[in-house]
């Protein structure tokens, strides 16, 4: 897939690759540390499950479809480091949430998405926090965009069955054609 992206945008990318992936360390490492210590203070259930870089086409393809420079893609794509936390049941994902809202030493928190009261049209419900992952404190020689993913156990069990169904090549047209079903 890196053949997609041009030369230019590769290099970029390999020039940021190093600070991109310890900043992505240092933000695991972090919320590891902060999620064991709300577990045991609070009794919060909430685990880190996904931690990623964005591939270099899939950098690429946002940037060409938003229209951004090449510098721009590392500074505006909101999810070039994409984090996903799954908790028990939704009061555990508001812990969460403030969890990260005081971690103002490491984030600097852009916008917080919220789409579990009014689910996305396709019936995706999570929260998604937007920020600014700040250099000094994980490794990193500039500001990082991350967003991390809030999910329940349900919503996440949902999110990842139906991703198939919902972005793959083969979707269903909406119709049960099994023998049991009342269409038939």
């Amino acid at each position: 897939m890196k053949k997609d992206a041009p030369k230019e945008f590769l290099g970029e990318y390999e020039k940021r690759k190093d600070n991109l992936e310890s900043a992505l360390q240092g933000m695991k490492d972090l919320l590891v540390l902060r999620l064991g210590q709300i577990r045991s203070m609070q009794g919060t259930r909430a685990r880190l499950t996904d931690a990623r870089l964005k591939r270099p086409a899939k950098i690429w393809k946002k940037a060409v479809k938003k229209g951004y420079a090449i510098g721009e893609a590392f500074e505006k794509i909101v999810d070039i480091i994409g984090i996903r936390i799954v908790c028990n049941n939704l009061s555990d994902s508001e812990a969460v949430v403030e969890m990260l809202r005081q971690q103002q030493g490491y984030l600097e928190i852009n916008d917080i998405k919220e789409t579990v009261i009014n689910p996305a049209p396709d019936g995706y419900r999570a929260i998604h926090v937007r920020a600014m992952l700040k250099p000094r404190y994980i490794g990193s020689e500039e500001t990082t965009p991350c967003e991390i993913q809030i999910r329940t156990l349900a919503q996440d069990t949902w999110a990842r069955l139906s991703r198939a169904d919902l972005y793959g090549k083969n979707t269903p047209n909406g119709r049960c054609t099994a023998p049991w079903s009342p269409q038939r």
